[in-house]
């Protein structure tokens, strides 16, 4: 067996929160540069509102700003944002959606609905790095 931790690296894109209402989520910028694949993974704890739902939507661009974002076409996306979206039946779950697309910076969003209790969720972006990429703690 490998170590294919060696392969990635990994950045939050969401710290773990407790959203307890409607409030947009809004996921850290994710610099893809060296990076040759990028897959967004969710984790759900205790999901205590019934009926409420959370919508994901991926975001790219070509500057850090985000000013110019734009939500990612489809083609752009291994996986679906629906999919990848949740209710308050997905209590402990995990789930994840990749980003294939040509801009530089990534984030993504979930605007919670129908919200009113605790609902705790986080999620880690994992980049696939290039040899070029690659980041070592080992000393030469």
């Amino acid at each position: 067996m490998q170590d294919s931790g060696q392969k990635f690296e990994f950045e939050t894109a969401i710290a773990a929160v407790d959203a307890a209402d409607n409030t947009l989520v809004v996921g850290e910028v994710i610099d893809t540069q060296n990076v040759d694949s990028l897959t967004f993974i969710f984790s759900t704890g205790i999901m205590a509102d019934g009926g409420a739902t959370w919508t994901v939507t991926v975001f790219d661009d070509d500057a850090v700003g985000m000013g110019t974002e734009n939500a990612v076409a489809d083609d752009f996306l291994i996986g679906t944002e629906a999919a990848v979206s949740w209710d308050e039946t997905a209590d402990g779950t995990a789930r994840k959606i990749g980003y294939i697309g040509p801009k530089r910076y990534v984030r993504i969003k979930v605007q919670p609905a129908d919200n009113s209790s605790s609902s705790p969720f986080s999620c880690i972006a994992m980049k696939g790095i290039t040899r070029k990429g690659m980041k070592t703690t080992q000393v030469i």
